[in-house]
C-alpha cells in the first residue's frame, strides 16, 4: 500500500495523477467542477490536499 510505505509528500505526488484521473471519469456528470478543478492549479492543490490527506490517513489508521 503506498500510503503504508511513503511519507505524505511522496504519497501526494502518486495520488495526484489517481485523483485527476478520477475527476476526468466524472467530467459528463460534474462538468463546473472538474474543469475548475482542471483548469485552477490552486484549485487543485486545494482538492488534491483534501483528498489525498484524507486517503493517507484512512489507509494508516488515523482517521480523523
Amino acid at each position: 500500500d503506498k500510503a503504508q510505505a511513503n511519507t505524505y509528500e511522496n504519497f501526494r505526488i502518486v495520488a495526484r495523477k489517481a485523483i485527476r484521473d478520477a475527476m476526468i471519469d466524472r467530467m459528463d456528470r460534474n462538468g463546473g467542477i472538474v474543469s475548475k478543478y482542471l483548469d485552477e492549479s490552486d484549485f487543485e492543490d486545494a482538492v488534491l490536499d483534501l483528498i489525498a490527506r484524507r486517503i493517507y490517513d484512512e489507509a494508516r489508521g488515523q482517521a480523523a
